[in-house]
């Protein structure tokens, strides 16, 4: 895809020395043995070449200038070539950062846990996807509902497989465990992403089976995923170039870190996996295992949608929330994969707020 101009050194983008990722008439353009004299506007800075962000990036702010200086000039080589080399409807200008790796996400068929799990699979992770059935919350925001995570992942050429998972049920957890290492013979990257949520009730009104099943799911179901996964961890060894022995990434609330009425039992369990984040962490650090976990604000998700419907709920969300829009499943996927990067080993313990800045107190009307 990158090219190195004979005359300057300087990196440009194409198919073959032949052609070049630059309009198909204009100043300069010579298609013959690879040599050309592009004007300084179509190059692409060095730098630019050993990161496809950037070069995108690039491409994108010279071909408006470009645009606009003559109309008349055709850009379809510059889109054919995107989307030939770069994949942009599915895997955009991934890296291939965690080639490899095997990552277990619950929740993973809707919201959040959908979005983490196509994040994971554009950067090579390996997928088994985790929740109570493969098919998405048909309450969801997703555009492409009809098709499961794993028929996403696989369609674009990726590498999942969905595992019946319910993590309250430590059989079910166990099984999807076993499964893992019978099938890919490791595990590096938990995120605990499945959870439960009721609609809200005074502290009063909550009755002894919210309380069990908010415990059971939020706080017992997210330990037994991590000890499981630890245990995992703790018979491979450790990854030089990547850092770690293995990741867990929890996923707890914004609810956990402030007070909220009518959601005590949310709350306190929720507020359960942040402590449990940072003493585990405290645990295994030593073994070079890192455990994170991203506290989310209001997220649209088949989940939260009784709430955005709700014109008194979601008037008082938005006044809640700092930031000029609520949040979307990537704004808390692209939190989790920065913490399964190798950019993030020396992170530990850390309990990341992705909430509009909800939690930073009361917002300006």
């Amino acid at each position: 895809m990158f090219h190195t101009d004979l005359n300057t050194g300087r990196t440009i983008i194409g198919l073959s020395p032949r052609f070049y990722l630059v309009p198909r008439t204009g100043p300069g353009l010579k298609n013959g043995a690879g040599r050309t004299n592009l004007p300084e506007i179509y190059r692409i800075p060095p730098e630019a070449g050993k990161d496809k962000f950037a070069t995108f990036m690039w491409m994108y702010r010279h071909m408006v200038c470009a645009w606009q200086q003559s109309k008349s000039e055709i850009y379809s080589l510059l889109f054919f070539n995107l989307t030939r080399c770069c994949h942009l409807k599915y895997f955009t200008m991934s890296q291939n950062r965690l080639e490899g790796k095997v990552a277990l996400v619950t929740g993973a068929s809707s919201g959040m846990g959908r979005a983490t799990a196509l994040s994971l699979a554009r950067e090579g992770a390996i997928l088994v996807c985790c929740d109570l059935k493969a098919e998405a919350n048909p309450n969801g925001y997703e555009k492409d509902l009809a098709e499961t995570t794993v028929d996403v992942i696989t369609k674009n050429g990726g590498n999942a497989i969905f595992q019946k998972v319910d993590i309250s049920n430590f059989e079910q957890v166990e099984a999807a465990f076993e499964k893992t290492a019978q099938m890919f013979g490791r595990l590096d990257i938990l995120v605990n992403c499945a959870g439960f949520w009721a609609p809200f009730r005074k502290f009063a009104d909550e009755d002894d089976d919210l309380w069990a099943k908010m415990l059971q799911i939020n706080t017992a179901g997210t330990s037994k995923m991590s000890r499981l996964a630890i245990r995992q961890f703790l018979t491979q060894d450790v990854d030089e170039s990547w850092g770690s022995r293995g990741r867990i990434v929890n996923v707890s609330s914004c609810a956990a870190n402030i007070a909220y009425a009518g959601e005590v039992a949310y709350s306190a369990t929720k507020a359960s996996i942040n402590h449990m984040t940072r003493s585990g962490a405290i645990d295994h650090a030593r073994d070079s295992i890192n455990i994170n976990c991203i506290a989310p604000g209001v997220v649209a998700t088949g989940m939260a949608r009784v709430n955005l419907e709700n014109k008194d709920v979601l008037q008082t969300m938005k006044g809640a929330t700092p930031w000029s829009r609520l949040g979307v499943p990537d704004d808390i996927a692209q939190a989790i994969l920065f913490f399964c990067l190798p950019e993030s080993q020396w992170i530990t313990g850390q309990v990341l707020a992705v909430d509009g800045g909800m939690t930073l107190g009361v917002p300006a009307e």
